[in-house]
């Protein structure tokens, strides 16, 4: 019988508010950190983590790939002060509040529509890989090369524009861009043949 993969409830004793472990946002924010041209990896950033924080390349990858996830609310703070970010970024909220859910403010809907506009500059990038059919082999791969750098950049700027806005964007709405990010990458990645996420 499969395991499940649903994480663990993970409680901040300060507050008494139960979370768990988003493995897709931690996935993405490292993706983002990730670097071709300066050949900086997700291995690379896994080995400077168990380096300077103590936690081994093994275990963070269970957390990101395996049944249950980070376990404890201590895990969730060394990693999200080792990648500069607010441990909230890391976890969904078990019990939101209406207020949470339904009030947004115009300068988070100015963030969300400029988001889902990139998205859709990407979704069109991709399709212009499929448009040069009449090239030879040589300017057909010159081509893709091109466009899927600039796939890249566009989905690293994307990144960048939620990581600058992180303290704009309520929790909630913030784990749903997270999501549709990796969604976007998974996409991208299926139909770029040279492109690899590290």
């Amino acid at each position: 019988m499969a395991r499940s993969k649903t994480p663990r409830i993970i409680t901040d004793e300060t507050t008494g508010k139960e979370y768990q472990f988003n493995r897709d946002a931690l996935k993405e924010i490292i993706h983002s950190r990730t670097d071709k041209k300066k050949h900086i990896t997700q291995a690379n950033i896994l080995q400077q983590l168990e380096e300077q924080c103590g936690l081994s390349v093994d275990q963070v990858r269970k957390w990101l790939y395996g049944a249950n996830g980070i376990g404890n609310m201590e895990n969730a703070k060394i990693i999200s002060a080792f990648l500069d970010i607010d441990y909230h970024d890391i976890l969904i909220d078990m019990n939101p509040t209406k207020e949470d859910k339904n009030m947004i403010s115009n300068e988070e809907k100015s963030i969300i529509k400029k988001v889902f506009g990139e998205c859709v500059s990407v979704l069109y990038k991709v399709q212009e890989i499929t448009n040069f059919s009449n090239l030879t082999r040589e300017e057909k791969n010159k081509h893709e090369t091109k466009i899927i750098l600039e796939i890249d950049s566009l989905i690293r700027n994307i990144h960048m524009l939620v990581d600058q806005n992180s303290f704009a964007i309520k929790n909630y709405n913030r784990y749903n861009l997270h999501r549709i990010l990796l969604e976007l990458l998974t996409a991208s990645s299926s139909v770029t043949p040279h492109s690899s996420i590290n």
